[in-house]
């Protein structure tokens, strides 16, 4: 009877895990609109300069319009700081390691540090930036 337990609590715990670890990139990156909570630039210098942190009284960029909402058809549409609409495609790169960009303002090219449901992060080296998205 104790084996049979400790199966049931080991099998439980099996298909108990965590779905968020079982979903695809494409589903994680699909999975709503995002929205920065931080942004940096001077990523990959000497340290990091923040200068967007929502719900920071003072930031030197306001990114609080931002978003960003990639569709399952490789379709991408971003607002930007200033409410315009950028519609473009995206796709990964590098097996899932990098996601491109493109719309009508050039190609981006940013690797994933963080992705799952909840937390988009990216690091930007051509740019030299960082950001942190979550819905």
């Amino acid at each position: 009877m104790r084996r049979t337990a400790t199966l049931l609590l080991a099998f439980g715990a099996i298909l108990g895990c965590n779905t968020q670890d079982k979903a695809t990139h494409a589903e994680k990156l699909t999975s709503g609109t995002w929205i920065y909570t931080e942004y940096y630039f001077k990523q990959g210098h000497n340290g990091k300069e923040l200068t967007f942190k929502r719900g920071r009284s003072e930031n030197d960029l306001d990114l609080t319009k931002n978003q960003v909402t990639f569709q399952k058809d490789g379709t991408v549409k971003e607002i930007d700081q200033f409410g315009y609409s950028h519609p473009g495609t995206w796709r990964f790169l590098e097996e899932g390691k990098k996601v491109e960009v493109k719309n009508e303002t050039g190609t981006y090219i940013s690797e994933i540090a963080t992705l799952t449901t909840d937390t988009f992060e990216f690091i930007d080296h051509n740019n030299n930036t960082r950001g942190k998205l979550a819905h």
